[in-house]
């Protein structure tokens, strides 16, 4: 078992396909997912793009990034059309794997909900006590199996605490957790042109390390307010820059390295 985030841990798979109710409209707003493709004399600026999707910039290594992009013309970002959605999950459709009590006393409680690779929506919403057990990790993995997927963590608070660990696939997909004791995310395969919204609170964002077998990168997003973090596996030779959404939420996007 791969210990990355301090109360998340790789937990293998399991197959649940479920319901859920398709009109639930009670999530959190997502960004817009984007292609990379080549710039030409006629792409519109990058700031103008991300500028019309209510996007803003303060963080001095986004806006260096975004100028070199811009001054180059090495790609554009193209927003693409939210996905035609043709299966809806929740936390309910989640298969139980099992549970055992940690080190402190709190219940580690392991489920999994797989996916069928079309365009489909993970929501995994508030969490209750375990069996009785008010402190309860619930550890949530999700393989979407490719398609342009749309995964949310709408749960919020510690006790019990929520981890999402997410493997996308193939296709573009959009993650958000913007509660701010909300679910934490595992990326484990972050694509150019796929993002990430997040609280207020998680605007650190750090390069941990590089991957020596396969080159992908590692980021991890923490909050100064909490001793949790987010982790995103991002592809070798891609990065990520930072921009803050109308209400305030941080979105992070995986694009080409300058």
């Amino acid at each position: 078992m791969t210990q990355v985030i301090n109360w998340i841990g790789d937990y293998g798979d399991g197959v649940c396909i479920g319901g859920g109710d398709p009109k639930d409209t009670n999530h959190t707003p997502l960004r817009t997912m984007f292609k990379i493709t080549k710039a030409t004399n006629k792409s519109p600026n990058i700031f103008e793009t991300l500028k019309d999707l209510g996007l803003t910039f303060q963080d001095k290594n986004s806006l260096d990034y975004l100028n070199q992009v811009s001054q180059q013309g090495l790609f554009d970002l193209e927003p693409l059309q939210a996905p035609k959605i043709q299966r809806f999950y929740t936390e309910a459709d989640a298969k139980f794997e099992g549970c055992e009590v940690a080190w402190d006393g709190e219940i580690d409680v392991r489920e999994s909900i797989e996916g069928t690779g079309l365009s489909e929506t993970f929501v995994i919403n508030q969490r209750r006590g375990f069996r009785g057990h008010v402190r309860a990790n619930y550890i949530t993995r999700i393989d979407a199996a490719g398609g342009n997927d749309v995964i949310i963590g709408n749960h919020s608070g510690l006790t019990p605490r929520n981890a999402v660990i997410v493997h996308g696939g193939e296709g573009i997909d959009q993650f958000a957790s913007t509660q701010r004791t909300g679910s934490m995310f595992q990326i484990m395969d972050m694509e150019a042109g796929e993002t990430f919204t997040t609280h207020a609170d998680y605007d650190e964002l750090e390069l941990f390390r590089e991957l020596p077998h396969n080159g992908q990168r590692l980021y991890h997003i923490s909050s100064s307010e909490s001793p949790y973090r987010h982790v995103m596996y991002i592809d070798a030779d891609s990065t990520i820059f930072q921009a803050l959404d109308s209400d305030g939420n941080n979105v992070y996007i995986c694009v080409p390295e300058a």
